[in-house]
């Protein structure tokens, strides 16, 4: 209860071909001090197309960095590169969702993982 995450900037924008987000928190005080995640997301004018890309500074270096994402069966494709731009495997594992506060119903999640500080996800509907 002592290590709760703190929002220090959000900015929205748009340019001709997209929508932006650009977010970053104070979060896992309970690894580290000083360790910020700042979360980009990039939308496709006109697609179902977008672009999130997470970065995390001061991370402990033996900590791997992880993105969980819930697919609608095949309805998606996601694809995810490291920092270096090198594809990263998505990996299936049983998961939870909460549709409902206070529910928690199992589901399958697939996760990106990295040594690395970057993670971008690809995502096409």
């Amino acid at each position: 209860w002592y290590h709760w995450t703190q929002a220090k900037d959000m900015q929205v924008g748009e340019t001709e071909e997209y929508f932006t987000f650009r977010g970053n928190i104070s979060c896992f005080g309970y690894l580290a001090s000083g360790i910020v995640h700042e979360r980009v997301v990039k939308k496709k004018k006109g697609a179902n197309e977008w672009w999130v890309e997470d970065s995390i500074s001061n991370k402990p270096s033996h900590l791997p960095m992880r993105q969980l994402w819930h697919k609608a069966g095949d309805m998606l494709s996601i694809t995810v590169k490291n920092k270096q731009g090198e594809n990263v495997a998505l990996e299936k594992e049983d998961g939870w969702i909460s549709r409902y506060y206070g529910v928690k119903q199992p589901a399958t999640m697939w996760v990106a993982e990295t040594k690395d500080q970057k993670l971008t996800a690809h995502i096409v509907a």
